[in-house]
Protein backbone atom coordinates (compact mmCIF):
# COMPACT_ATOMS: atom_id res chain seq x y z
CA UNK A 1 0.00 0.00 0.00
CA UNK A 2 2.39 2.29 0.88
CA UNK A 3 4.22 2.17 -2.78
CA UNK A 4 0.39 2.23 -4.65
CA UNK A 5 0.07 5.69 -2.66
CA UNK A 6 3.75 6.98 -3.57
CA UNK A 7 2.78 5.70 -7.31
CA UNK A 8 -0.27 7.72 -6.99
CA UNK A 9 1.16 11.21 -6.01
CA UNK A 10 4.16 10.19 -8.98
CA UNK A 11 1.36 9.71 -11.16
CA UNK A 12 -0.70 13.03 -10.22
CA UNK A 13 2.38 15.44 -10.51
CA UNK A 14 3.12 13.98 -13.79
CA UNK A 15 -0.63 14.17 -15.16
CA UNK A 16 0.04 17.69 -16.39
CA UNK A 17 1.78 16.32 -19.39
CA UNK A 18 -1.51 15.23 -20.39
CA UNK A 19 -1.87 18.95 -21.73
CA UNK A 20 1.34 18.93 -23.01
CA UNK A 21 2.56 18.74 -26.73
CA UNK A 22 4.86 16.56 -28.93
CA UNK A 23 8.19 18.18 -28.64
CA UNK A 24 10.50 18.90 -32.16
CA UNK A 25 12.06 15.93 -32.12
CA UNK A 26 9.18 14.16 -32.10
CA UNK A 27 7.69 15.24 -34.94
CA UNK A 28 10.86 14.07 -37.15
CA UNK A 29 10.59 10.92 -35.87
CA UNK A 30 6.70 10.70 -36.79
CA UNK A 31 8.03 11.90 -40.33
CA UNK A 32 10.59 9.41 -40.23
CA UNK A 33 8.15 6.59 -39.54
CA UNK A 34 5.46 7.73 -41.52
CA UNK A 35 8.11 7.27 -44.56
CA UNK A 36 9.36 3.50 -43.27
CA UNK A 37 5.71 2.70 -42.76
CA UNK A 38 4.86 2.67 -46.11
CA UNK A 39 7.88 1.09 -47.32
CA UNK A 40 7.03 -2.26 -45.28
CA UNK A 41 8.58 -3.75 -42.11
CA UNK A 42 11.58 -4.93 -43.87
CA UNK A 43 12.94 -1.36 -44.34
CA UNK A 44 11.81 -0.89 -40.75
CA UNK A 45 13.62 -3.52 -39.96
CA UNK A 46 17.31 -2.81 -42.15
CA UNK A 47 16.37 0.66 -40.18
CA UNK A 48 16.56 -0.14 -37.38
CA UNK A 49 19.39 -2.31 -37.27
CA UNK A 50 21.83 0.25 -39.67
CA UNK A 51 25.41 0.49 -38.07
CA UNK A 52 25.88 3.96 -37.00
CA UNK A 53 28.12 6.43 -35.36
CA UNK A 54 25.97 8.02 -32.62
CA UNK A 55 22.93 6.33 -30.90
CA UNK A 56 22.65 2.24 -31.53
CA UNK A 57 19.48 1.80 -30.65
CA UNK A 58 17.38 -0.81 -32.80
CA UNK A 59 14.77 -2.10 -30.19
CA UNK A 60 13.73 1.43 -29.76
CA UNK A 61 13.32 2.26 -33.03
CA UNK A 62 11.15 -0.93 -33.37
CA UNK A 63 9.18 0.57 -30.31
CA UNK A 64 8.89 3.84 -31.32
CA UNK A 65 7.22 2.10 -34.67
CA UNK A 66 4.87 -0.20 -32.74
CA UNK A 67 3.56 2.38 -30.52
CA UNK A 68 2.74 4.49 -33.89
CA UNK A 69 1.05 1.77 -36.21
CA UNK A 70 -1.34 1.58 -32.79
CA UNK A 71 -1.45 5.60 -31.74
CA UNK A 72 -0.94 7.25 -34.17
CA UNK A 73 -0.42 10.95 -33.82
CA UNK A 74 -2.80 10.27 -30.67
CA UNK A 75 -0.29 12.29 -28.28
CA UNK A 76 -2.55 11.45 -25.00
CA UNK A 77 -1.82 7.75 -25.63
CA UNK A 78 1.78 8.34 -25.76
CA UNK A 79 1.69 10.48 -22.68
CA UNK A 80 -0.73 7.88 -20.83
CA UNK A 81 2.29 4.93 -21.53
CA UNK A 82 5.07 7.28 -20.93
CA UNK A 83 3.70 8.01 -17.02
CA UNK A 84 2.79 3.76 -17.16
CA UNK A 85 6.58 2.95 -18.12
CA UNK A 86 7.75 5.39 -15.46
CA UNK A 87 5.78 3.93 -12.38
CA UNK A 88 7.16 0.36 -13.69
CA UNK A 89 10.77 1.86 -13.42
CA UNK A 90 9.58 3.11 -9.78
CA UNK A 91 8.22 0.04 -9.01
CA UNK A 92 11.55 -1.76 -10.14
CA UNK A 93 13.31 0.57 -8.23
CA UNK A 94 11.61 -0.14 -5.10
CA UNK A 95 12.01 -4.05 -5.31
CA UNK A 96 16.22 -3.20 -5.87
CA UNK A 97 16.12 -1.02 -2.93
CA UNK A 98 14.11 -3.59 -1.18
CA UNK A 99 16.58 -6.68 -1.59
CA UNK A 100 19.96 -4.50 -1.08
CA UNK A 101 18.68 -2.68 1.84
CA UNK A 102 16.66 -4.87 3.53
CA UNK A 103 14.21 -1.98 4.50
CA UNK A 104 10.65 -0.78 3.54
CA UNK A 105 11.32 2.73 4.49
CA UNK A 106 14.32 3.54 3.30
CA UNK A 107 13.45 1.63 -0.12
CA UNK A 108 9.94 4.02 -0.19
CA UNK A 109 12.77 6.95 0.33
CA UNK A 110 14.50 6.18 -2.75
CA UNK A 111 11.72 5.30 -4.98
CA UNK A 112 10.26 8.56 -3.88
CA UNK A 113 13.51 10.24 -4.63
CA UNK A 114 13.65 8.53 -8.15
CA UNK A 115 10.30 9.02 -8.94
CA UNK A 116 9.77 13.08 -8.62
CA UNK A 117 13.19 13.67 -9.69
CA UNK A 118 14.57 16.28 -12.07
CA UNK A 119 16.68 14.32 -13.83
CA UNK A 120 13.79 11.85 -14.56
CA UNK A 121 11.50 14.76 -15.84
CA UNK A 122 12.99 15.11 -19.48
CA UNK A 123 12.86 11.11 -19.88
CA UNK A 124 8.84 10.97 -18.79
CA UNK A 125 7.88 14.37 -20.72
CA UNK A 126 9.35 13.61 -24.15
CA UNK A 127 6.70 10.82 -24.78
CA UNK A 128 7.90 9.61 -27.64
CA UNK A 129 11.75 10.73 -28.28
CA UNK A 130 13.11 9.49 -24.80
CA UNK A 131 10.84 6.27 -24.74
CA UNK A 132 13.72 4.49 -25.02
CA UNK A 133 15.28 6.12 -21.46
CA UNK A 134 12.37 4.21 -20.11
CA UNK A 135 13.02 0.34 -21.74
CA UNK A 136 16.53 0.53 -21.09
CA UNK A 137 16.15 2.06 -17.78
CA UNK A 138 13.34 -0.83 -17.22
CA UNK A 139 16.13 -3.55 -18.29
CA UNK A 140 18.95 -2.58 -16.68
CA UNK A 141 16.78 -3.11 -13.05
CA UNK A 142 15.49 -5.86 -14.17
CA UNK A 143 19.65 -6.91 -14.87
CA UNK A 144 20.73 -6.07 -11.48
CA UNK A 145 17.22 -7.33 -9.98
CA UNK A 146 18.00 -10.63 -10.93
CA UNK A 147 22.35 -10.09 -10.44
CA UNK A 148 21.21 -10.28 -6.85
CA UNK A 149 18.77 -13.02 -7.33
CA UNK A 150 21.73 -15.07 -8.54
CA UNK A 151 19.77 -15.43 -12.33
CA UNK A 152 23.64 -14.88 -14.19
CA UNK A 153 22.18 -15.62 -17.85
CA UNK A 154 19.34 -13.72 -17.52
CA UNK A 155 20.92 -10.56 -16.27
CA UNK A 156 23.01 -10.81 -18.61
CA UNK A 157 20.43 -11.20 -21.42
CA UNK A 158 18.28 -7.85 -19.67
CA UNK A 159 21.68 -5.61 -19.72
CA UNK A 160 21.80 -6.33 -23.57
CA UNK A 161 18.29 -5.91 -24.06
CA UNK A 162 19.28 -2.33 -22.24
CA UNK A 163 22.51 -1.05 -24.61
CA UNK A 164 19.62 -2.36 -27.72
CA UNK A 165 17.02 0.53 -26.47
CA UNK A 166 19.85 2.78 -25.14
CA UNK A 167 23.72 3.13 -24.32
CA UNK A 168 22.94 4.29 -20.31
CA UNK A 169 23.54 0.83 -18.45
CA UNK A 170 26.64 0.43 -20.38
CA UNK A 171 28.64 1.08 -16.61
CA UNK A 172 27.52 -2.59 -15.50
CA UNK A 173 29.87 -4.10 -17.59
CA UNK A 174 32.27 -2.97 -14.60
CA UNK A 175 30.21 -2.72 -11.68
CA UNK A 176 28.53 -6.14 -11.54
CA UNK A 177 32.20 -8.17 -11.96
CA UNK A 178 33.40 -5.62 -9.55
CA UNK A 179 30.00 -6.60 -7.08
CA UNK A 180 30.82 -10.45 -7.49
CA UNK A 181 34.10 -9.89 -5.91
CA UNK A 182 32.93 -7.22 -3.53
CA UNK A 183 30.01 -9.53 -2.42
CA UNK A 184 32.07 -13.13 -2.03
CA UNK A 185 30.45 -15.01 -4.98
CA UNK A 186 32.00 -18.33 -5.45
CA UNK A 187 32.10 -17.63 -9.29
CA UNK A 188 33.12 -14.37 -9.62
CA UNK A 189 36.33 -15.19 -11.95
CA UNK A 190 33.86 -17.06 -14.16
CA UNK A 191 31.30 -14.57 -14.36
CA UNK A 192 33.50 -11.36 -14.34
CA UNK A 193 35.77 -13.39 -17.82
CA UNK A 194 32.23 -14.14 -19.26
CA UNK A 195 31.37 -10.10 -18.66
CA UNK A 196 33.98 -8.22 -19.68
CA UNK A 197 34.45 -10.67 -22.64
CA UNK A 198 30.67 -9.58 -23.89
CA UNK A 199 31.54 -6.08 -22.71
CA UNK A 200 34.90 -6.45 -25.29
CA UNK A 201 32.42 -8.00 -28.46
CA UNK A 202 30.16 -5.08 -27.90
CA UNK A 203 32.80 -2.64 -27.85
CA UNK A 204 34.77 -3.97 -30.88
CA UNK A 205 31.20 -3.99 -32.21
CA UNK A 206 30.69 0.11 -31.85
CA UNK A 207 33.83 0.96 -32.55
CA UNK A 208 33.45 -1.28 -36.03
CA UNK A 209 30.51 0.47 -37.07
CA UNK A 210 32.96 3.69 -37.58
CA UNK A 211 34.37 2.09 -40.55
CA UNK A 212 31.02 1.20 -41.97
CA UNK A 213 30.06 3.03 -44.87
CA UNK A 214 26.31 3.19 -43.78
CA UNK A 215 27.18 4.64 -39.79
CA UNK A 216 28.09 7.81 -42.36
CA UNK A 217 24.91 8.43 -43.91
CA UNK A 218 22.93 11.75 -42.84
CA UNK A 219 19.43 13.09 -43.12
CA UNK A 220 19.59 16.61 -45.66
CA UNK A 221 17.64 19.20 -43.87
CA UNK A 222 15.62 21.37 -45.90
CA UNK A 223 17.42 24.22 -44.11
CA UNK A 224 20.40 23.42 -44.85
CA UNK A 225 21.16 26.00 -48.10
CA UNK A 226 20.25 28.44 -45.40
Amino acid sequence: WPLILVEIIIALVYSKILSSFFQQDEWLSFARHIILKEEGFRAIFIDAFMPTVGHYQPFNTLTIHFFFSIFDLNYIAYAITSIFLHLVNVTLLFLLAKKIFKGMGISLMVATIFGLSASIYQATTWVLADVGVHFATMFALLCLITFFKSRFYLSIVCLITSLLYKEIAIGLFLLLPISYFVFGNKSAKKYSVIILGICAVYLLIRVGMIFLPQSYTRDVLVTKSQ
